[in-house]
């Protein structure tokens, strides 16, 4: 597989555009994606699991909803999703790439 890289500017670029990005050195199977900025209408909060009841109680109080915005989740093939933060080794590499 031969795949163009580039470096961690030029995929927040690509991130920023929601494409799918990870690094050579990555098991295959694990990737980068920012969340798409969402707004959770306050009807709906107390639907979303995710957040536990007494933070759904405060969010509730506030009446405005909530927003997610400005997080990059790293996938693996397992399903699982987490908040990723890029290491100074992430920051320096010349190896990321998209995912196509």
């Amino acid at each position: 597989m031969i795949v163009e890289t580039m470096d961690f500017g030029k995929a927040l670029e690509f991130l920023e555009r929601a494409k799918v990005v990870r690094r050579l050195v990555w098991e295959s199977d694990q990737f980068i994606v920012a969340q798409i900025a969402t707004k959770i209408d306050p009807e709906n909060i107390d639907k979303i699991k995710s957040l536990p009841m007494e933070a759904r109680k405060i969010i509730n109080s506030i009446g405005k909803g909530i927003i997610y915005k400005d997080q990059i989740l790293i996938v693996n093939s397992k399903g699982e999703a987490t908040n990723w933060t890029p290491s100074s080794t992430d920051l320096f590499a010349t190896d990321w790439y998209v995912v196509k």
